[in-house]
């Protein structure tokens, strides 16, 4: 408990059992960063997913399984830009081949950013366009964002011989990720912790003690109960 927000002095008690419902990506992450984080170090977490396979990765109809995502600090919301550069440090990584942009999981083919100028989207466009320069500059590398002030210019770039805007902007930085292959690698990195233990099922029903989540039932009849329940279930 937050005591500042409570009001009075009563300290954070980190949790004994931690049950968290979803492996996807928020569920994955969630699982590594606390079976990696001190403050979780006496904590058991149980991880519930559905899978036909129970050795494996298989979610095909998961919101963060597919073939493609675009990485990219293209935002024109500058902290959510920041962070997207910051995590594509981890993409661009290869250090070795279980980093996770290796073995074809990151490709770096860089995205053009375009819109028509007498169209609401072109405000959109204009400042991810400063927030991309912005920290292409700070990273030492201004050439790799640049303007695009017609359709021939945006034609030649993306060699599609098609225009949807009439002005934009290239960032060679940015790229795509081979999601449902970044997802298994995620999985096996969480099937390494050895304080994380996946179990798997379907959860048909969540018991509250007062205002608080503290168990949940599984359609076989299985019950886990926990001091906290993470849902990351999809939609």
């Amino acid at each position: 408990m937050d005591s500042t927000r409570s009001g009075h002095d009563e300290k954070f008690l980190p949790p004994s059992f931690v049950l968290i419902i979803g492996p996807g990506v928020f569920g994955l992450s969630t699982a590594r960063s606390m079976a990696r984080n001190p403050t979780f170090s006496s904590a058991s977490i149980t991880l519930v997913g559905r899978s036909p396979d129970a050795g494996g990765f298989r979610f095909p109809d998961a919101a963060s399984v597919d073939k493609s995502r675009i990485i990219r600090p293209d935002y024109k919301d500058l902290l959510y830009a920041r962070l997207a550069a910051q995590a594509q440090v981890h993409w661009r990584s290869r250090s070795s081949p279980s980093t996770l942009g290796s073995e074809g999981r990151y490709h770096e083919t860089g995205l053009v950013l375009v819109a028509d100028t007498e169209s609401p989207n072109i405000k959109y466009v204009r400042e991810s366009f400063d927030n991309a320069t912005s920290l292409a500059a700070a990273a030492g590398n201004p050439s790799t964002v640049r303007e695009l002030t017609n359709g021939d210019a945006i034609r030649k770039r993306t060699g599609t011989g098609g225009s949807s805007g009439s002005w934009g902007y290239v960032n060679e930085t940015s790229g795509w990720a081979d999601a449902a292959a970044s997802m298994k690698w995620l999985f096996t990195k969480v099937r390494g912790e050895t304080r994380v233990k996946p179990v798997w099922g379907t959860v048909s029903s969540l018991v509250t003690t007062g205002d608080r989540v503290t168990c949940a039932v599984l359609s076989d009849g299985r019950e886990f109960d926990a001091d906290l329940v993470v849902v990351a279930a999809s939609a």
